[in-house]
């Protein structure tokens, strides 16, 4: 029971994340634009475009965690062969080396000779 709350309470707060986002906003401009055309010579059309808004952008966070999920199950099911390999870290004085090689931002980079 208890994993059960903590997966609906995850839900939750993704879709909540999802419905902020800036694809949710679009979607949700789209459809109040769309319901103000069609809708132009009702009484009752800002209730009805604010309605229509909410309803995409839910629809758009429903869709964004399904797709979230299908990439994070799809990684989670791949072997261990098609997993992404950590670079090998150099050693310190290596990448420090490397990192005094690089010139300054107000510095012009040396020419090798």
């Amino acid at each position: 029971m208890q994993a059960e709350q903590v997966r609906d309470r995850f839900c939750a707060d993704a879709l909540a994340y999802f419905a902020l986002s800036s694809q949710a906003d679009t979607e949700a401009e789209l459809a109040r634009a769309v319901k103000m055309r069609t809708r132009h010579l009702h009484c009752d059309t800002y209730q009805a475009a604010d309605d229509a808004a909410e309803q995409a952008r839910w629809r758009t966070a429903h869709h964004l965690l399904q797709t979230r999920l299908a990439t994070v199950r799809a990684m989670a099911g791949a072997p261990a062969a098609a997993a992404p390999q950590r670079p090998v870290q150099a050693r310190w004085a290596d990448r420090l080396a490397d990192v005094a090689r690089r010139p300054l931002s107000t510095e012009q980079p040396k020419e090798n000779a």
